[in-house]
């Protein structure tokens, strides 16, 4: 039978969405933004090989393939996150990191649209990230039964 209260099916000092601190709030929220960006990537990608662009078939089934790894590790560290576990913050931060440089390339190769976005998101979550409350609920190492 599954747990019926919400502390039940937490790890101790596991927040959970509507008990986390606001800074993780913003970083699941920035990082669920990042996870629909890189599957509507990888559907972009996929609807030009379909619809018959003339695109290169291998490389837009390699950018599917990444977006979609990428985006089911960072929804995955998110929700390590949300259970109190220090294990998502580095990819997470990782992420933000690579996201910020490619954004800065972006803006300086004519993408501002993108560009931009890309590289603030990355930002705000990057600093909500570090902020002490954040650091402190994820800082368990508690692991669930049988995990």
């Amino acid at each position: 039978m599954p747990p019926t209260s919400p502390s039940a099916a937490e790890p101790s000092g596991a927040p959970g969405l509507r008990r986390a601190p606001a800074g993780l709030r913003v970083v699941v929220a920035g990082a669920a933004l990042e996870v629909a960006a890189l599957v509507a990537a990888a559907g972009y990608a996929l609807w030009r090989v379909v619809g018959g662009d003339d695109v290169s078939v291998g490389l837009a089934l390699g950018l599917c393939v990444f977006a979609l790894g990428f985006a089911a590790i960072l929804a995955g560290c998110t929700r390590a996150l949300l259970r109190g576990r220090r294990a998502g913050r580095a990819p997470v931060a990782t992420w933000q990191l690579l996201q910020g440089i490619v954004g800065v390339t972006a803006v300086q190769g004519g993408a501002p649209a993108w560009g931009v976005p890309a590289v603030v998101v990355a930002a705000v979550v990057l600093v909500a990230l570090m902020l002490r409350p954040v650091v402190q609920v994820t800082a368990g190492t508690s692991r669930p039964a049988g995990g």
